[in-house]
């Protein structure tokens, strides 16, 4: 049976962010060699490929009519062993916990799970940043079900002296906000308002901040449907 060993990579490593990988050796010592590497998140297939071609040899020339088996024109088509690079994109994932597993199959259709592992992302929003003027940056974290956001997090960063930040929201789940502008250390309160509260999809929240003799910065985070939302700078 095929078999993995040697996991490695930053997709395993503690609030993994952006796009990852997992690399390991796959090997099928007593076979006709690794056919495929698949990868899959919470059961979701995000990956399947054939690691080494081994000059051609290692690709299906037909299927076999009865039982749907690849078929090869060598006896050994596939490496007996190989090392195996797999992306793991994190960044449309919900930030926490999710199971990843890999499955690496061989040329006679044996499959074998070589990695069920739970590791943990984190993908905050990061607000975009005009070229010139306030440049303040939120850093948003989210979890979306369905057509509910829930904002869980929000700071800012890069924030001028003398700033006042202001928060506005047009849509139909958009929650009552008692506090809508503030200055100096009344802006943790603020944003810490934010917390908790839930949107709907197609929401638009408006993130402004100004300051004395520097141009305003407007931001707009559009609430989207099972994804994270998408942030954009508005004139």
């Amino acid at each position: 049976m095929p078999t993995g060993t040697g996991f490695t990579g930053t997709a395993l490593e503690p609030r993994a962010r952006g796009l990852t990988d997992v690399t390991f050796t796959a090997a099928d010592p007593s076979g006709p060699g690794v056919y495929l590497v698949q990868a899959f998140v919470d059961g979701t297939l995000i990956s399947s490929r054939t690691p080494n071609t081994n000059s051609g040899q290692c690709v299906p020339v037909g299927t076999d009519p009865a039982s749907g088996a690849a078929m090869f024109d060598y006896p050994q088509p596939c490496p007996p062993a190989e090392s195996v690079d797999v992306p793991v994109a994190t960044a449309g994932l919900q930030d926490g916990r999710h199971e990843l597993s890999v499955k690496v199959i061989d040329a006679a259709g044996n499959a074998a799970t070589v990695l069920d592992q739970t590791i943990t992302t984190s993908n905050p929003l990061v607000t975009p940043r005009p070229a010139k003027g306030v440049r303040a940056q939120f850093v948003i974290l989210w979890h979306w079900a369905g057509t509910r956001t829930t904002l869980r997090s929000i700071a800012v960063r890069k924030l001028p002296r003398h700033a006042r930040v202001r928060v506005a929201c047009a849509g139909r789940g958009c929650p009552r906000l008692q506090l809508k502008s503030a200055t100096g250390a009344r802006i943790k309160r603020l944003l810490s308002a934010l917390r908790g509260r839930s949107f709907r999809a197609g929401d638009r929240l408006r993130l402004s901040v100004t300051a004395p003799r520097l141009k305003s910065e407007n931001i707009q985070v559009t609430i989207r449907d099972n994804h994270i939302p998408r942030a954009r700078l508005l004139p």
